[in-house]
């Protein structure tokens, strides 16, 4: 079994060696501890950790688990292995993403509408403009905001800080739920530091993502949660022909290959675009000059300008006339 000495020294270890923030390394021990109450000795030599870990997987996999649904195991195991000083590290099963549903304008619309609360409203606001995730806006602090240059200090995963530009609607509106009018007069005053507050102080992720998931199912959109408005956000920017690695750097994303995840979606968005039945087949679609090709209409009228002098005529079919 591991101590609680031993445990605290592992969390040190993960948050100044392995440099991975707060709440990572709680769910890291969560599954830690799960492993050593089925079959792992955490404190074992480093064969006896691989034999039984693997033998921990194939149980799992023969019972119908699907292979990367274990990857939150393997990478807690390999944050353990480094904290022992071990060199193995596992392998992490590839990952099958499920199709994004991304929430339209007219969504985040029908959102805000049901919505009283002017924090929350702030919060939905200020979200789908800046991509953040929950666990980075309840973090954020008053300081954080750069009024002169218009961003906000953010600290993201790993505590790795970057910085993200915000429209000076988002910051100061006035006939938005801009931060300027959270500040002024919705703010509680219930934590000095925190921007987001609650009466019990500073806004916490686990509400936050009950808030906007209760105010969603009123909405009618039960599918929708605080993610969301990152995936809106990204493909926002995406669809606005940004370049990726700009949509990188402002969602914070430390491999582009997770910003391209969101590249599926516009090829959705084109693929539907050219299957528009609306666009003309040269081959298939008849226009009408087509249709009347070498066909001569019954009558018709030309009126002709001519020189000075020549009398204005009509002209049919049958022959031409003078205009009297």
């Amino acid at each position: 079994m591991v101590d609680k000495k031993t445990w605290q020294e592992f969390m040190d270890h993960a948050i100044v060696i392995q440099q991975l923030g707060m709440s990572t390394v709680k769910n890291t021990i969560k599954y830690l501890k799960y492993l050593a109450r089925n079959g792992i000795d955490l404190m074992a030599d480093e064969e006896t950790i691989k034999q039984q870990f693997f033998t921990f997987l194939s149980e799992r996999i023969q019972a119908g688990r699907q292979p990367h649904s274990l990857n939150h195991y393997i990478k807690s195991m390999n944050r353990w292995m480094r904290f022992r000083g071990f060199e193995t590290k596992f392998k992490k099963y590839r990952e099958q993403y499920k199709p994004r549903r991304i929430p339209t304008t007219s969504d985040l619309k029908q959102l805000l509408k049901v919505i009283n609360d002017k924090m929350l409203r702030t919060i939905v606001y200020f979200l789908s403009m800046s991509g953040l995730r929950a666990s980075e806006l309840c973090n954020l602090n008053l300081d954080d905001i750069d009024w002169k240059n218009q961003m906000i200090i953010v600290k993201g995963k790993g505590n790795k800080i970057r910085y993200v530009p915000l429209p000076a609607k988002v910051l100061y509106g006035k006939n938005v739920p801009s931060l300027k009018n959270y500040i002024k007069y919705h703010r509680l005053n219930t934590d000095k530091k925190a921007l987001f507050t609650t009466p019990s102080g500073r806004l916490t992720p686990a509400r936050l993502r009950a808030m906007i998931k209760a105010a969603a199912r009123k909405a009618g959109l039960p599918w929708l949660h605080t993610h969301s408005l990152r995936h809106y956000y990204a493909t926002n920017l995406l669809r606005a022909g940004v370049n990726i690695r700009v949509v990188q750097e402002l969602l914070g994303h430390a491999d582009i290959k997770t910003t391209g995840i969101y590249l599926h979606i516009i090829e959705t968005d084109l693929k539907k675009a050219v299957e528009n039945p609306n666009i003309e087949d040269p081959i298939r679609a008849k226009t009408a000059h087509a249709k009347k090709r070498g066909v001569l209409p019954k009558s018709y009228l030309k009126k002709h300008a001519g020189p000075v002098g020549f009398e204005p005529t009509i002209c049919s079919s049958e022959g031409c006339r003078l205009i009297r």
